[in-house]
């Protein structure tokens, strides 16, 4: 190698580690997978893509909010089957435990058992919930069903959590005065904490079932390993199997795993092609919720602007309950 070249290739290096420690991010866990992608081919593609969440089995299920229904694909991304809907449907869950959906809309939710029939609906017609908005998130912990709700009276974006029964009796608003840029306001929940990604304060927010504050993080930092970039940021939640708090954040399309404290714990990684400028990054502005597999080998993530789920691929997060780490260490050696 000639000495020109060797000095540029120096340079190059140079340059690209003095960007990785502005960005103050550890290089990446997972990979994307492009050629897993759902809504890519024909027999995968949506009309309006919504919401995704991991059943217990495994299976994505995805919202289509134009076509009415459910799509379901198996853990390799292959279509299992499409549930239609009676309803829009803008968010969705699949609780843990029992295997029930639970899909939101417009002034209502709708309960669907393991396979997709409805078997309880509750509106705003008969119940208190705001006929204005939508349903924007919706989480399960325990015997609890969580949802988030949004409405933009004049120039501003409120938003609200209710807590009410599995069979959606009992609904009770429990917080409230959540900031939630362009209408979304995610939300999870474990262990009957509920996990909020309040976008536009930059920060997610923990409260109890009862909507008292346990824990507030992240700031607004287009740099820091523990911030959040873009304008409103993250825009997605998910806690994994482990208790790992993981989040989306669009414009920067990035994938960040956090403890509760807020401490990062991986760089999950890139998705997409990363958006730089203030007036891009505004543009950018759109639904990312993100939804992890059980062990967190696989994580997927909902492109609103390109109507697709992103996965990404990586070594396993969460330990099976019944492998030990003697195990661990007795298969690695």
């Amino acid at each position: 190698m000639n000495t020109r070249l060797t000095t540029i290739t120096t340079i190059a290096a140079v340059l690209c580690c003095a960007a990785a420690a502005v960005a103050g991010l550890p290089a990446a866990s997972h990979d994307e997978q492009t050629s897993a992608a759902l809504g890519v081919t024909k027999e995968t593609t949506f009309a309006k893509l919504s919401s995704l969440c991991v059943d217990k089995a495994g299976r994505v299920l995805a919202c289509d909010e134009r076509s009415k229904s459910i799509r379901v694909f198996d853990a390799e991304g292959k279509p299992a089957a499409t549930w239609p809907l009676s309803v829009a449907p803008s968010a969705m869950c699949a609780c843990p435990e029992s295997g029930a959906v639970y899909v939101g809309t417009t002034g209502a939710v709708v309960k669907l058992d393991a396979e997709g029939k409805e078997v309880a609906r509750l509106t705003a017609d008969d119940q208190p919930l705001p006929k204005r908005g939508r349903v924007t998130a919706i989480a399960v912990s325990g015997k609890d069903v969580f949802i988030s709700y949004c409405y933009i009276p004049g120039n501003s974006v409120r938003g609200m959590v209710y807590r009410m029964t599995a069979d959606l009796a009992e609904p009770t608003m429990i917080a409230k005065g959540y900031r939630g840029c362009c209408g979304n306001l995610d939300i999870d929940a474990r262990d009957g904490k509920v996990y909020v990604a309040e976008n536009a304060g930059h920060r997610i927010v923990v409260i109890d079932r009862n909507g008292k504050l346990i824990e507030r993080w992240g700031k607004r930092d287009r740099t820091g390993k523990n911030g959040f970039g873009s304008c409103c940021n993250p825009m997605g939640v998910c806690v994994g199997a482990d208790g790992s708090v993981y989040t989306a954040e669009d414009g920067p399309n990035q994938i960040k795993r956090f403890n509760i404290e807020g401490d990062l714990q991986d760089f999950v990684g890139p998705v997409g092609k990363k958006i730089t400028g203030a007036k891009a990054m505004k543009r950018s502005c759109s639904n990312g919720q993100v939804a992890v597999n059980a062990d967190g080998s696989r994580v997927y993530v909902l492109d609103e602007a390109n109507n697709i789920v992103r996965v990404l691929v990586g070594p396993a997060t969460v330990q099976p309950e019944d492998e030990t780490e003697a195990d661990v260490a007795q298969a690695a050696s």
